[in-house]
């Protein structure tokens, strides 16, 4: 009987017997080593590991992604419905006719409000573009960049300076939820693509009703806005602002403005009308490997265009921020002067023509200035941050619930948790919005301020009342169908924001309902846009060192997976009886 090893012939081998070993000769071979064991071989030994704290640590780690899904949930939904309230309060203090301090508080807070979120995203991309590979794009391709994001801060501008402050603030949410028309069209196209991918018929036809019926509700609010507004609007007829034919066409433009900014997250595939192709997908690829040099040049867009905007809609307003409710020329400016007039230089010549000495003449000067100016003239640096913090907290309130809010729904998504901890809660929040209107108008109905701002409370008719809360429950049921694709994500654990969202999280309005508008369809990305591969794009060199550096990385790349071949070869023992 003899037999045949089939593997390399190395020293190890050379000296193992051809038969395979049997149990009790391992056994004995483990032996033999623990009475040859070096000294310094004690250190490798480890403890003994206590029976159970492996599922005492289980049970530990599911209670903290317990919590940490209810504070994310409780987190954005609370931050939500503050980003959205916040601007509709600040924008209804500008009805008031009369020029004070708290109409220029208002469009200062808005404009900071705006801006302050998309500062932190030009610095963010700036880091990018300094220090990251990002890529250039050509003026083709950034100019409907620039149409839908420019239209979008057009229309964002239009709606709170010229709109929202004629209506009450649970209107002003009704709009917000109606200006996601294009949208709602685009995903009809979207989905009859996706159909053609899936192969029961049930699941094509009900994905692509559920985007028909999404796409009439929107469609239709907008124009009842205009043919009936008492059916979108919650105000009674007599307090019903009638526009001309001017400004309605301005506030479906408006409308319509708005939702050019989240069509981008629609665009998925190449249209062909005749000789005419539009490349979207391959304009989509391009679009995202240079997104932080898009962002860095539409940060400055967007900002302009709403600056040039509420100069133009509110001229009468100026740009300041006071802490009374009147500009300081009428309390501290106007207080100082008559007091200058009146007894200070009398007081001066008093004091001089009585040759009294100069600590006299300091303590005549104190008892002159008022008390409210003495103030002002002892309030120290922490004391002025504290009074602008008081007086306009719900600029900062907006500009931390926008960040964070935005930071916590990118960590949800990335962490896997979109169901709960991201879906649900930017779900409830338009909810959550008008529960929070109409439940503190009906339990303050005298008293109705917020931090010394007035809110402008429902005013609806009996008859009216259920076509308006029936609108409103369409329009919520409208955003849930053009968003439930985030409730199957597809995406790794920690992928990239870039990778989850096709714009900046943080760059507008009402980012919250932005959030779910903003966020990719996995499936989308999967099927329609498969992005290529890296390719390796030399700039230094001739030809022929590249070829040569190509060819070696490959020669390279064989030789690891030969050798990884021949690592995991299995031996094999030939067994053969000769007679």
């Amino acid at each position: 009987m003899a037999s045949t090893t089939v593997q390399k012939d190395t020293t190890e081998t050379q000296s193992v017997n051809s038969f395979p070993p049997t149990y009790g000769d391992v056994q004995n071979q483990n032996k033999r080593n623990e009475n040859t064991r070096w000294a310094w071989d004690a250190f490798r030994n480890t403890e003994r590991d206590f029976e159970g704290c492996v599922e005492v640590e289980e049970y530990f780690l599911k209670f903290c992604r317990l919590l940490m899904c209810v504070g994310l949930l409780v987190g954005i939904a609370a931050k939500g419905v503050a980003t959205i309230l916040i601007p509709l309060l600040l924008a209804s203090q500008l009805k008031t006719e009369k020029e004070d301090g708290r109409k220029s508080n208002a469009l200062t807070e808005l404009i900071l409000c705006y801006s302050t979120p998309i500062a932190l995203t030009f610095i963010q991309s700036m880091f990018k573009v300094c220090f990251g590979r990002a890529k250039n794009i050509g003026w083709k391709s950034f100019l409907p960049i620039f149409i839908l994001e420019s239209a979008e801060a057009c229309g964002t501008a239009y709606l709170l300076f010229k709109v929202v402050h004629n209506h009450s603030m649970t209107s002003g949410i009704t709009l917000v939820m109606s200006s996601f028309t294009l949208p709602s069209i685009l995903n009809i196209l979207k989905q009859i693509a996706l159909a053609r991918n899936r192969q029961k018929f049930v699941i094509r036809l009900s994905s692509v009703s559920i985007a028909l019926i999404a796409m009439l509700i929107q469609c239709g609010v907008v124009v009842c806005s205009i043919v009936r507004p008492t059916i979108v609007f919650s105000d009674t007829t007599t307090d019903q602002i009638h526009y001309t034919t001017q400004e309605k066409i301005c506030l479906v433009a408006s409308l319509v403005g708005i939702s050019m900014g989240y069509c981008e997250n629609f665009l998925f595939c190449n249209l062909k009308i005749g000789s005419f192709n539009l490349k979207i997908k391959d304009w989509r690829i391009a679009v995202d490997k240079a997104r932080p040099k898009i962002n860095l040049k539409m940060c400055i867009i967007k900002v302009g265009i709403f600056l040039l905007m509420a100069y133009l809609l509110v001229p009468d307003v100026k740009w300041t921020l006071t802490e009374d409710s009147e500009n300081l020329s009428d309390t501290f400016l106007s207080e100082i002067n008559e007091n200058l007039n009146d007894t200070f230089l009398n007081k001066i010549n008093e004091t001089l023509n009585n040759n009294t000495s100069h600590d006299k003449i300091i303590e005549t000067l104190k008892d002159t200035i008022p008390d409210t100016t003495k103030g002002y003239l002892n309030e120290t640096f922490l004391d002025k941050i504290f009074n602008i913090f008081k007086h306009h907290k719900l600029m900062f309130i907006y500009i931390y619930c926008a960040i964070f809010a935005s930071y916590e729904g990118v960590l949800a998504c990335k962490l896997q948790m979109q169901r709960i901890s991201f879906f649900i809660p930017l779900a409830l929040v338009p909810l959550g919005c008008f529960g929070g209107v109409i439940g503190f108008c009906y339990n303050w109905p005298d008293d109705s301020n917020v931090f010394g701002l007035a809110v402008s409370c429902p005013r609806v008719d009996i008859e009216s009342l259920s076509q308006w809360i029936g609108s409103s429950i369409g329009l919520w049921v409208s955003v849930l169908l053009l968003t439930w694709y985030v409730l199957f994500p597809q995406c790794n654990r920690m992928e990239r924001e870039q990778r989850l969202f096709v714009l900046p999280v943080r760059d507008n309005f009402f980012s919250s309902l932005g959030l779910l508008m903003k966020r990719k369809d996995d499936t989308v990305e999967e099927q329609l846009l498969k992005h290529a591969k890296f390719k390796p794009v030399f700039k230094k060199g001739n030809e022929d060192e590249n070829e040569s550096f190509v060819n070696g990385k490959r020669r390279e790349s064989k030789e690891r997976r030969k050798n990884k071949k021949e690592s995991q070869t299995v031996h094999l023992y030939l067994w053969n009886y000769v007679a």
